[in-house]
């Protein structure tokens, strides 16, 4: 093993800026955004609001792009005209420690790391028996709320108001990390991502409030080709075309914050 120095990063390795701009400020600036506050140990909403640069809103929809990173996009922009435009713009964020799916989800959530979520990695030793918990799929862990505990930022949301919806695949409705991580918004079942832009923008119509959108194919296909590959750039030109149909469609007074 190898001990570093306070303050040491390896070369390449960036530290998350946990408070600072971070994943953890996406749900908190939403929530500011429309003039809710965020429980106590989370990002201030204003203060996150004003540190991304999120206007004040009747409605906002968070996008969420699984596996779709600055640099990839950045190198990869020739395959999306409608995130290029707005790249100059963009607000650089880290992820959390670890940078996995189940980590990440928490994150973005609760607004809290692994360390109070419990969401620590892809695949962890479950305490209670020793065996190995898969916090994907949630296999071999325990129910979702004694696991992770922390109160999710789309509860607190609809506990304050505001009507609150979720867009992602059927397979996700009520899953264990589903409800980890997100639980407590009106679940919106959706599979190709037209019909999820169609269902957000349906959601968005009916009044205000915050949506949360997911699109994981561009992470699958990543997985599968990898991001340099023909394929992946078709997936992030299938993203970038509905995503430009979503924020020339949503309705005045609307706010579109795309995060990945």
């Amino acid at each position: 093993m190898t001990a570093l120095a306070p303050g040491v990063v390896p070369a390449g390795l960036v530290l998350p800026d946990y408070g600072g701009r971070c994943l953890d400020q996406v749900l908190p600036a939403a929530l500011g955004a429309l003039g809710v506050t965020t429980p106590d140990g989370v990002a201030d909403a204003a203060a996150a609001q004003g540190r991304l640069g999120v206007p004040a809103a009747e409605r906002v929809v968070v996008v969420l792009v699984d596996g779709l990173g600055h640099r990839m996009l950045a190198e990869r922009a020739g395959h999306a005209p409608f995130l290029r435009r707005l790249l100059p713009d963009a607000r650089l964020l880290t992820c959390g420690f670890p940078s996995t799916t189940a980590t990440s989800m928490g994150l973005l959530g609760t607004g809290r790391g692994a360390g109070r979520t419990g969401l620590a990695g892809y695949t962890v030793r479950n305490p209670a028996d020793g065996g190995l918990a898969n916090l994907v799929s949630w296999t071999g862990v325990d129910e979702p709320r004694r696991w992770q505990r922390e109160p999710s930022l789309l509860g607190h949301a609809a506990e304050h108001g505001l009507t609150v919806h979720s867009v992602g695949p059927a397979a996700f409705a009520g899953s264990g990390l589903t409800d980890a991580a997100l639980s407590g918004s009106t679940y919106v079942a959706a599979e190709a991502l037209e019909a999820r832009v169609d269902a957000t923008l349906r959601a968005l119509r009916s009044g205000p409030g915050l949506v949360y959108l997911y699109w994981g194919h561009v992470d699958k296909v990543g997985h599968q080709h990898g991001w340099r590959s023909p394929e992946w750039g078709d997936a992030l030109a299938e993203a970038d075309a509905e995503l430009g149909r979503l924020a020339r469609s949503v309705p005045r007074g609307t706010v579109v914050v795309l995060t990945a």
